[in-house]
């Protein structure tokens, strides 16, 4: 799926980047995206700090079938491990990159990025987005959906082309950072002990400076 090289690429976009709206209902959307990783990206990308997460697993991401490249490979760049890609450049980018294809006959791959000019990764969704052109790469401050055109659909609709692309990157929002369910559960406890714990200390506070008043009048 993806080659970002984010390792080895400055960024530089000339398109405002968009954000990727997650569903209220985080859980299944991230395990639909665990799964069209699998789909889509596993065969060239590894999450090797994924090795016994559920979502993970239930999708098909496992570390016995994780692909592996010799430091050759890719003329030198190899499909990196994206464990960590959103922590590294944000879901903005990841998003908008994984939707910035556009039909470039000059590049070696036929498709050209206009997040990442000059990628070595060829386009993985061409038969599901469609083939997309430039409309005007000189038109500074330009949105996404403005700088790209839809020339010819895929097998999906643009919306559905939308929902999987989300999907997959709010998968790697969140193996950016998994422990993101356990806060949101423990999260509120927390909150309810810090609030007790401030009202009790306010209140023996309270009982401490009444006693020093108390003192002083005798």
């Amino acid at each position: 799926m993806i080659i970002l090289i984010a390792f080895l690429c400055q960024f530089s976009n000339a398109v405002v980047l968009e954000e990727p709206t997650f569903a209220y209902d985080r859980e299944a959307q991230i395990q639909a995206g665990a799964s069209a990783f699998a789909k889509t990206c596993y065969s060239c990308h590894s999450m090797k700090y994924l090795r016994t997460d559920d979502f993970s697993l239930k999708g098909g991401i496992n570390p016995d079938n994780a692909p592996s490249w010799d430091p050759s490979s890719w003329n030198g760049h190899p499909p990196p491990d994206l464990s960590l890609i959103t922590a590294i450049k944000g879901a903005d980018y990841v998003y908008s990159y994984l939707r910035g294809y556009y039909v470039d006959e000059a590049h070696p791959s036929g498709f050209e990025n206009i997040v990442m000019p000059g990628s070595q990764m060829p386009n993985p969704f061409a038969a599901l987005q469609g083939r997309q052109s430039l409309v005007d790469p000189q038109h500074p401050d330009m949105r996404l959906f403005q700088a790209l055109k839809l020339e010819s659909r895929g097998s999906m609709s643009p919306q559905e082309f939308n929902e999987y692309v989300t999907s997959i990157v709010s998968y790697l929002d969140y193996a950016s950072d998994p422990s993101v369910f356990t806060r949101w559960r423990i999260g509120p406890f927390v909150l309810l002990f810090l609030a007790i714990m401030i009202l009790l200390m306010v209140a023996l506070d309270l009982v401490y400076w009444h006693e020093i008043h108390e003192r002083n009048r005798k």
